[in-house]
């Protein structure tokens, strides 16, 4: 079944899910310069759902790691509800206070 059936299905207005499934890592020293850097960056990453469908998606600060890393969750919508899924975003902002002011 793909991803608007079920939403369909479920009556689900967005999927909300973790950015990433796995924790932060640094950023190579050569990022900016080498096309395969030596990190571990995509490990984890669960932003693929929304290019893949082309659905509207929103991520919003969730916490931090215990090593004072941030991490994030991501709130996807079906076609055109960005503006719904920019009020989810703001909502669990207001609600959590897990954003803070860079530093």
């Amino acid at each position: 079944m793909n991803v608007l059936k079920t939403m369909a299905h479920h009556d689900l207005d967005a999927l909300v899910y973790a950015t990433f499934d796995h924790p932060p890592t640094a950023i190579a020293a050569d990022v900016e310069t080498n096309p395969g850097p030596n990190d571990r960056y995509a490990l984890g990453d669960n932003r693929l759902l929304s290019p893949l469908t082309g659905f509207p998606a929103l991520t919003v600060p969730a916490g931090f790691t215990p090593d004072g890393l941030p991490v994030g969750v991501e709130f996807m919508g079906r076609p055109f509800t960005e503006a719904m899924l920019l009020g989810f975003g703001y909502a669990f902002e207001q609600a959590t206070g897990y954003r803070r002011p860079p530093g």
